[in-house]
C-alpha cells in the first residue's frame, strides 16, 4: 500500500523540476544569453564566432585566445564553429591554422 503513495510524490517531484529547468532555459533563451563552452581568454574567441565577427575574432586572438582550445566536452573553436553556422569564423580559423584533427572528448572532429 505505500508504495502506491510514493510513486506520485515522486512524479510530482519530476514534473515540478522539468518544469523549472524549462522555464529556466527560455528566460535564458528570451535575454539572448549562451551557454558558455570555452573559458578564460578563449570566452571572447567564443563570442566572435557567436556573432561570426572577423575583426572580434582576430581581436581575440591577439589577445592571446588559443584557436586550437579545448572547451566543454573537449569541444574544439572549429567544431563549435560547424554547430554555430559561423562561415567567416570557420574560415578564418582555419587561416590562423586551427588543427582539423584535433579530437573533442567523444573522439569526433570537424
Amino acid at each position: 500500500m505505500r508504495m502506491n503513495r510514493v510513486r506520485p510524490f515522486y512524479v510530482i517531484v519530476t514534473v515540478c523540476f522539468c518544469c523549472w529547468v524549462l522555464a529556466c532555459e527560455a528566460q535564458n533563451a528570451q535575454q539572448g544569453k549562451n551557454m558558455d563552452w570555452f573559458q578564460g581568454k578563449d570566452l571572447a574567441l567564443q563570442k566572435a564566432m557567436d556573432a561570426d565577427n572577423i575583426a572580434a575574432l582576430d581581436a581575440a586572438v591577439q589577445a592571446g585566445a588559443n584557436v586550437n582550445a579545448r572547451g566543454l566536452h573537449g569541444v574544439t573553436p572549429l567544431e563549435y564553429t560547424i554547430g554555430h553556422f559561423s562561415k567567416k569564423a570557420y574560415r578564418r580559423l582555419l587561416q590562423l591554422r586551427a588543427d582539423t584533427a584535433q579530437r573533442d572528448d567523444e573522439k569526433n572532429n570537424v
